[in-house]
């Protein structure tokens, strides 16, 4: 499987409209290949959820983490959809890794945190086996977003476009966090 350096853009107006743009990997770096090789290697064994309103970013982002080495993606339409799908315990505890748009109708991204967050409060789950909800904006302003994403309680927040190595940095530092609070525990 070949792992190519990827981004989504907007191509104009709202976020209906994307563009995928594909590069191929850079030869010779080891630096690309073992950040790829570790990609691949989180995202075989890591049940994803991907949730955004959009179909187009829905396949897309399906389609860049099944060539990133993802294995087992469910994907939801909406932040209800999400809510009602994760607050389930039989798809709560086969899940672990959420990504989440943060603007969507019916229920965006930072409310649907919130849900989660309650549910998992109410389930007493703990911490270390709370799901990791990275929040995923195509808000430019970025501190903002960061702020509203940590302050609703997502683990983190990217920007559009993603690219495979802010990804990866991201994955490992919620990785390490949950192994920090295990070793704590």
């Amino acid at each position: 499987m070949a792992l190519h350096e990827g981004c989504l853009r907007p191509v104009s107006g709202p976020s209906e409209t994307w563009h995928l743009e594909m590069s191929p990997p850079s030869e010779g770096t080891a630096d690309g290949n073992v950040a790829a090789m570790r990609l691949q290697s989180l995202l075989s064994f890591v049940p994803t959820v991907l949730v955004d309103d959009c179909p187009m970013m829905q396949l897309v982002l399906s389609s860049m983490f099944e060539e990133w080495g993802a294995t087992a993606i469910t994907v939801a339409s909406d932040g209800q959809e999400a809510v009602d799908l994760l607050c389930q315990p039989e798809v709560y505890e086969r899940s672990w890794l959420v990504f989440m748009d943060m603007q969507m109708p019916v229920l965006d991204g930072l409310e649907a945190t919130r849900a989660i967050r309650e549910w998992e409060r109410s389930q007493r789950v703990q911490p270390r086996d709370a799901l990791v909800i990275i929040g995923v904006s195509g808000d430019g302003d970025e501190e903002t977003c960061r702020a509203s994403a940590v302050d609703a309680g997502m683990d983190a927040m990217l920007s559009k476009p993603l690219k495979r190595d802010e990804l990866l940095s991201c994955l490992v530092a919620a990785v390490a966090a949950r192994h920090l609070l295990e070793l704590a525990a």
